[in-house]
């Protein structure tokens, strides 16, 4: 209720308003019929103790029909109810209602009453002097009540109805409210909280750049060196096993002889290749023994040394393989049956062109 009593001037200023045009017009009797009725009606409310109720009634009767009684009674009521505000200002415009001829004494009795009236309210409107914590700037706005309040009447004193009421300092949309509390005849000073302007934001800190980078040449960036595949180390020579439990002339003898079949095979192929050339040489008209003398005597002795030791070598060489088998096999049957650890081991080792015997006795 306090929001609709801040300014009563205002709604006052508008009653008279209509007031004036209703008394600009010619009152038909039914108005008046009609607002004696009304008016009726809101004195029983009001006798019935329903103050509140009887406002509406004592509005409608006054509009239709307004008289000096009308507006004083409605300016009591409205009294009673704490809009102390709107209430005088009624009062103090019932002087400023036209004399009709017809005009009662009731009626002009009620323009003293209400000018008396219009006096007592004037101790019982309290007061507020706002004052504010931080400098208010000029684009804030100020509003009572949810009305705005003009810089003018910022530096007086606020006439209020008695009750609760709400101060709102607003910039942009950040806002600042101070509640506080009026009674009837009370003046007081009331600090506020204005709305705190945050600082300008700072500069933002200088970027800072990094320097441009240094180009660089570009350096060709060449395939790693194909490298050759790594030798692979010659192939490792088995030694031939060795016969375990053997002697020494086993080997030796089978070494020896296979040599000397060697040799008189290659000696009986160079006999054999030269037989054939001397024979035909050497006989002449079918005798024998026509190269005695001279070079092909030579050869033809040559001949015969060869195959005389080709059949030399092959005699041995089969002697002494003959033999060396023999004693292989006289050997490798007492081993089987004792066995000596003692007994000399003999290899033959093949590397390359190289043909070795290797072994101990």
């Amino acid at each position: 209720m306090a929001s609709n009593r801040l300014f009563a001037l205002g709604f006052g200023l508008a009653c008279l308003v209509l007031t004036t045009t209703a008394f600009g017009q010619e009152v038909t009797a039914a108005d008046r019929a009609e607002a004696k009725r009304l008016y009726t009606e809101a004195r029983k409310l009001l006798t019935d103790g329903k103050p509140h109720e009887s406002v509406a009634l004592f509005r409608q009767a006054h509009e239709l029909a307004p008289t000096p009684v009308t507006r004083l009674e409605l300016a009591r009521v409205l009294a009673t109810q704490g809009s102390l505000l709107e209430a005088r200002t009624l009062a103090k415009s019932v002087s400023e209602l036209p004399v009709t001829k017809t005009e009662t004494s009731k009626s002009k009795a009620a323009r003293k009453d209400a000018v008396r009236f219009a006096s007592e309210l004037e101790s019982k409107i309290p007061r507020v002097r706002l004052t504010f914590v931080s400098e208010q700037p000029a684009e804030q706005e100020v509003t009572v009540d949810g009305k705005a309040v003009s810089k003018q009447l910022l530096s007086t004193a606020l006439e209020l109805d008695p009750g609760d009421h709400t101060v709102v300092v607003r910039l942009g949309t950040e806002q600042a409210e101070t509640k506080f509390k009026l009674n009837e005849g009370e003046t007081r000073e009331l600090t506020v909280t204005a709305v705190q302007v945050p600082p300008p934001p700072l500069p933002p800190p200088p970027v800072e750049t990094a320097p441009p980078p240094v180009e660089t040449p570009l350096v060709p960036v060449l395939p790693p060196p194909v490298l050759p595949p790594p030798a692979l180390p010659p192939p490792a020579v088995q030694p031939l096993p060795a016969a375990e439990g053997l002697t020494v002339a086993v080997p030796l003898l089978l070494s020896i002889g296979g040599a000397s079949l060697l040799a008189g095979g290659i000696a009986g192929a160079i006999a054999m290749g030269q037989a054939s050339s001397l024979i035909e040489a050497c006989t002449e008209g079918g005798i024998v023994g026509a190269c005695a003398r001279g070079t092909e005597a030579d050869q033809l002795y040559t001949h015969e040394a060869t195959a005389a030791a080709s059949t030399a070598l092959f005699v041995v060489g089969g002697l002494l393989a003959t033999a060396g088998g023999v004693v292989w096999i006289v050997e490798a049957a007492t081993s089987a049956s004792s066995p000596s650890a003692n007994a000399s081991k003999l290899q033959l080792r093949i590397g390359g062109t190289t043909v070795a015997l290797e072994g101990t006795w």
